[in-house]
């Protein structure tokens, strides 16, 4: 097989305990941060977080499910994604008709388009890339979107 085949690598799916173990692994670099996450934790001791955050050890699930409530306020569904524990829906911070709707041709400050729309959209700057964006999925181990 040569290394310009075109062979597509697919690569594994990243699961919720993936996402711990990553969590995990940048909370081991300072150092009371991993030992207040072990005291947190039900059950957990620093040298089994070590361990798993270096995948050398695979936690008991009562231990990923309070990792998963203390880093990231959620909890490991059956395949091993992660769902948010906040199920409240996002309350408006104020009316729907606040504030109210203006008509700009009541302006003091208006003044009609011109005739030519389309000479002056010619004469006008191109953004330089016009392609539009993709949009993003749902960010990896999480199950929902992660809201």
């Amino acid at each position: 097989m040569s290394i310009f085949s075109k062979k597509e690598v697919i690569p594994e799916p990243i699961t919720g305990i993936d996402t711990l173990r990553q969590a995990v692994a940048a909370r081991t670099h300072k150092a009371g941060v991993l030992h207040a996450l072990a005291r947190d934790v039900a059950g957990a001791r620093l040298s089994d977080l070590e361990d798993f955050a270096q995948r050398k050890r695979i936690l008991p699930p009562a231990i990923l499910a309070g990792l998963a409530k203390v880093i990231f306020d959620a909890q490991l569904d059956e395949n091993d994604m992660l769902v948010s524990l906040n199920q409240k829906l996002p309350t408006p911070l104020c009316a729907a008709n606040y504030p109210p709707r203006i008509d700009p041709k009541t302006s003091p400050y208006y003044s009609p388009p011109p005739r030519d729309h389309d000479a002056v959209l010619a004469r006008m700057p191109r953004p330089v890339n016009s392609v539009p964006a993709k949009p993003k999925g749902p960010p990896p181990g999480w199950a929902d979107g992660g809201t």
